[in-house]
């Protein structure tokens, strides 16, 4: 029993951390976010930063509420796991459209990929739905035996669970593979602070998600029950700082190369099959 309770406060401790976390990286970058996200025209881009930042909160502040409130019985418990499980999943799955709109505007703009990366996000979104309704389905809770926490998840389904891990894995390996695809076939070409810019901080992201998406995984068959929430809110406060960063940092380096080049805005520039430059537009990302 000792060591069920140790599991369960670090949990406690890693979900506050992380909460923390999301907290002083928002008071942070609020400067750049007014800059570049805030004195920004309305696109799809901006409301996608806005969720994907401030909707985060929703779900990790109840993560941790629910692993302080005492008064709780396990039942309650189970209802706040489901609701945060699901619309932590969501936000990833909006999360990921952000990494889409970017590697099609590397792709300069292709309809093809369009359609592609439509298809994907639905058909993925369609069973990721169906794979978190009944692993939230198969969670079953039990009240905890100290202070550490009020509750805990002592078993759930972890088969279906990794569907909707593995594809999330999948889903970015895709998009890195794409994006290292167009730098390999540019390589020849010139190419601009921005477009550098996309290329270096589409494989940073996933090398740095990386670890939290293969640790949700691993927890799945190998921890004990007092550690299976714990990457959890990791992942989804990971995605919600890195996407919100490839988007303001994206926008600095834009505005960076206009006033190097003055330039008013950068366009889309075909690439030859020699020589040449390619860039992509400062204001669609």
């Amino acid at each position: 029993m000792d060591s069920l309770e140790t599991d369960l406060q670090v949990v406690s401790y890693v979900k506050a951390a992380f909460l923390t976390l999301l907290a002083y990286d928002t008071i942070l970058h609020i400067g750049q976010e007014y800059r570049y996200v805030w004195k920004s025209r309305w696109s799809v881009v901006k409301i996608l930063y806005l969720w994907t930042r401030y909707s985060t909160f929703i779900d990790t502040i109840l993560a941790v509420q629910e692993r302080v409130d005492f008064s709780r019985d396990a039942s309650s418990c189970n209802r706040i796991m489901t609701f945060t499980t699901i619309f932590a999943g969501f936000g990833i799955g909006v999360a990921e459209i952000i990494l889409m709109i970017r590697t099609y505007a590397l792709y300069e703009r292709s309809k093809k990929l369009l359609v592609f990366f439509t298809v994907i996000w639905f058909a993925a979104g369609g069973v990721n739905f169906w794979a978190v309704i009944q692993w939230t389905r198969s969670f079953k809770t039990e009240a905890a035996p100290s202070v550490g926490s009020a509750c805990y998840l002592s078993g759930s389904d972890g088969g279906i669970g990794l569907v909707c891990y593995t594809s999330l894995l999948a889903g970015e390996t895709l998009i890195v593979i794409l994006t290292l695809w167009k730098a390999l076939r540019n390589v020849h070409l010139q190419r601009s602070k921005l477009v550098t810019s996309f290329y270096r901080d589409g494989v940073l992201f996933y090398l740095a998600i990386l670890p939290f998406s293969v640790a949700n995984v691993a927890i799945l068959f190998l921890a004990p029950p007092g550690l299976n929430l714990i990457a959890d809110t990791p992942l989804r406060v990971m995605h919600s700082i890195l996407c919100c960063h490839l988007i303001t940092h994206v926008r600095s380096t834009a505005l960076q190369d206009e006033e190097t080049e003055t330039r008013s805005a950068l366009i889309f520039a075909k690439s030859p099959k020699s020589g040449g430059t390619y860039d992509v537009r400062s204001d669609f990302v």
